[in-house]
């Protein structure tokens, strides 16, 4: 006797969905089940229950998408104003330091060059808000120019992917296998080169 295969997990939203009513049209075409639990009407209400719900998630997520560019965008914005401001207040204080620190402005003394970075500290990766996306953070460090980031699937041995720089201590990823189980680590890069790599970060992408 056969059983049903339904792998529900390993389907995408739209593809829950396509399934579903694959099956509710084909029942509808067939003939009558009288037996069929719950019946055909509460089958067909749920389905459009749940297209209404996954539509209106997908609105609020193109919205969020288009809120999250514009935030973007003025970050750039602000990040620039902010740079501007900076090289001016060095340039009227002859780069005194204690001018500078009393405007709010960090500072860096030539005097005291980096090194070797250490491992970056507290790194996570957490499932994103969208289909196949993995966000990444880590606790900040002041002097690393840029972070260099690595994934592999979990149990694939030393073969490692590079993945984009980031200049931030939290960044995404896009394009994860959804219900496939990746591994991450990151390195802080300085004058000096390359730190050691951090402890592994796991995450099963959604």
């Amino acid at each position: 006797m056969a059983r049903p295969k339904l792998t529900l997990r390993n389907r995408s939203d739209a593809e829950l969905e396509a399934y579903a009513r694959k099956v509710f049209e084909r029942l509808s075409s067939g003939g009558a089940f009288p037996s069929l639990q719950p019946d055909l009407a509460t089958f067909g209400d749920v389905i459009a229950g749940y297209q209404s719900s996954r539509l209106e998630v997908s609105s609020l997520q193109t919205n969020l998408r288009a809120a999250f560019a514009r935030k973007n965008g003025q970050r750039r914005h602000l990040e620039t104003v902010l740079t501007q401001v900076a090289s001016s207040l060095s340039a009227a204080t002859l780069g005194n330091a204690k001018e500078l620190v009393a405007a709010g402005i960090d500072t860096i003394d030539r005097g005291s060059p980096v090194g070797v970075l250490p491992a970056p500290l507290n790194f996570l990766a957490k499932p994103g808000d969208r289909e196949g996306r993995i966000n990444l953070r880590w606790k900040a460090m002041v002097r690393a120019r840029m972070f260099e980031i690595q994934s592999q699937l979990e149990g694939a041995g030393d073969d490692w992917t590079n993945l984009r720089s980031s200049t931030r201590s939290r960044c995404f990823f896009d394009g994860f296998t959804p219900g496939k189980r990746y591994v991450f680590r990151v390195r802080a890069m300085s004058t000096a080169g390359p730190g050691p790599w951090s402890d592994l970060a796991f995450c099963r992408a959604p």
